[in-house]
């Protein structure tokens, strides 16, 4: 096996936490085929899942024009090795430069060949053979073929990237036959493409990288639609069009990217139509532009927003490793009550893992609150020692939503210590790399992609030294036994086990899905979405 760097945990918290928060509404309508999710407020319109669509018409596409897409986090790096490339941060950025292997299609939820002419599966799901397109070729001048696919991903691996950890546990080989690359993985895999949708997927020039060294992270020479222009940080990236791009010169001449330090700063650029594109989070900053004449694309988020509970990390014993506690702290929470006190109902709260209108949804349910069960599991706990105290680490993006927790907790007979992290950088560190917490509101935001379903809660309960420290492997099993079948309907059998479990052992109480949206001017099209919200802007084309 391929020896990696441990998975980017980091890098996940923070795509995660800028994502959570609570849900609004809109009038538009959803192309993507899944059903709106419904708001809990009578008079909130709900939220389109999948394509937001205006009234304009498209036309012809028209060649030319710059395409500025703002957004709340920039690039720190241009080089897929270092940068972890998510669509909140990075993610479109390298896309653009690099291109992809595949894409994931939220219409026809597959994934799709992108910069690859195609891939197959053996019966088993583990190989998968990806062949390139002929006459690939880098913005160096030189070829992109198995071996350049071969040492990207190996290069990607050594240095740590953000997925090496799936990357390490899956992987065994992968090998170069003239325009093909074979991935031989350890165990099966339906969903394996989703790596080479993400930063494993964006292709490096070796020469490049020889010729740059350390410095390639601002020198990046890749094979996809765009190259390089211009890159002052904090102020913009601006790329050019790759003429020499296999699948074709793009439409637009440039795409810039600007970094917008408010949600409230880029909903205003929307609605003044002074950007033509942004990554928008904010429910409050969604609803005018659900509500008016634009586009988009929108991807409700399951557990955007949960209570983590320390199951057991931190170098010392923890409430959380009493499945009891965790059992009561469940019965305790009624997120219809905390969607009330901190969005006054407007979002989309629930303590299932994944809530009605996600593809994954079922008939189970989470755990309905009741108070008496909460008294009774806790004095059960409290009998064998525990003293009722917890420690509540509150972020400083959900402080009204831990407020009414504590609150809940208080009133079934816990004693909440309050821990205020002043920045997501501090709750992160408190959380995430120290272990120093009980309880924390928490984003574990997890859209309905199968990779991302697996790779993401397999990262967070199910792999061994999970950030929260759950022991169990019902789960973990569960999840790879969701990622070996590509059969649909099998996989949403198999999250129906995962909601009976977690019902069981609580690693952590979801408390609400989240929202999270790109939004485009009536003027642009061609925007094609990918995994993380990752946009590809090869097709993409502003209308005159």
């Amino acid at each position: 096996m391929i020896t990696t760097a441990r998975h980017a945990v980091l890098a996940l918290a923070a795509t995660s936490l800028l994502l959570a928060g609570c849900s609004g509404g809109g009038k538009s309508g959803d192309s993507g085929g899944a059903a709106s999710t419904p708001s809990q407020a009578t008079n909130v319109a709900p939220i389109p899942r999948g394509f937001v669509e205006n009234d304009a018409p498209a036309g012809d596409p028209v060649q030319g024009g710059t395409l500025t897409y703002a957004l709340g986090t920039e690039a720190d790096s241009l080089d897929p090795a270092t940068e972890f490339g998510a669509g909140s941060t990075g993610g479109s950025e390298l896309a653009a430069i690099y291109d992809s292997l595949v894409r994931y299609d939220p219409a026809t939820k597959k994934y799709e060949p992108q910069l690859a002419e195609k891939m197959e599966a053996n019966k088993a799901n583990t190989e998968w053979t990806v062949t390139l397109r002929e006459g690939t070729k880098f913005t160096d001048g030189t070829p992109m073929d198995g071996e350049a696919v071969k040492y990207s991903v190996e290069r990607y691996i050594a240095a740590g990237g953000g997925w090496s950890g799936f990357l390490d546990d899956a992987l065994d080989t992968v090998t170069a036959d003239g325009m093909k690359a074979v991935f031989k993985l350890s165990r099966p895999w339906a969903d394996f493409p989703f790596m080479l949708a993400q930063a494993p997927g964006n292709i490096v020039s070796k020469t490049g990288v020889d010729q740059y060294g350390k410095e390639f992270v601002r020198n990046p020479v890749g094979a996809g639609p765009f190259k390089l222009e211009k890159w002052a940080p904090g102020e913009e990236l601006v790329l050019a069009a790759n003429p020499d791009y296999v699948n074709g010169k793009p439409y637009l001449d440039k795409l810039r990217f600007v970094p917008v330090t408010t949600p409230q700063a880029l909903g205003d650029l929307m609605t003044t139509k002074g950007v033509d594109a942004a990554f928008l989070s904010a429910p409050q900053v969604m609803r005018p532009i659900l509500e008016g004449n634009f586009g988009g694309y929108n991807e409700p988020m399951n557990t955007g927003s949960i209570l983590l509970i320390n199951n057991g990390i931190g170098g010392k014993p923890r409430p959380g490793e009493d499945v009891r506690v965790r059992q009561a702290i469940a019965y305790a929470i009624d997120t219809k009550v905390i969607d009330q006190r901190a969005t006054g109902g407007t979002g989309l709260p629930g303590n299932d893992v994944f809530q009605a209108g996600s593809r994954w949804a079922n008939g189970v349910g989470g755990i309905k609150p009741d108070t008496n069960k909460a008294k009774e599991l806790l004095a059960q706990a409290k009998a064998d020692g525990f003293d009722g105290k917890l420690v509540m680490v509150i972020p400083p993006t959900q402080p009204e939503a831990s407020l009414t927790v504590q609150a809940m907790l208080n009133a079934v007979g816990f004693q909440i210590e309050t821990a205020p992290a002043q920045t997501v950088q501090d709750l992160i560190r408190r959380v995430l790399v120290e272990g120093d917490f009980d309880i924390s509101v928490y984003g574990w935001s997890v859209p309905d992609e199968p990779g991302e379903v697996f790779a993401r809660y397999y990262d967070r309960i199910g792999r061994a030294g999970n950030p929260i420290g759950y022991k169990a492997t019902d789960l973990g099993q569960l999840l790879l036994d969701f990622a070996a079948t590509s059969d649909e309907t099998e996989k949403k059998t198999i999250m129906g086990k995962l909601q009976e479990t977690w019902n069981q052992q609580v690693p952590s109480v979801p408390l609400a899905q989240t929202p999270s949206m790109v939004a485009w001017q009536e003027t642009v099209h061609g925007i094609k979405p990918s995994s993380q919200l990752i946009l590809h802007f090869d097709k993409a084309w502003i209308s005159k």
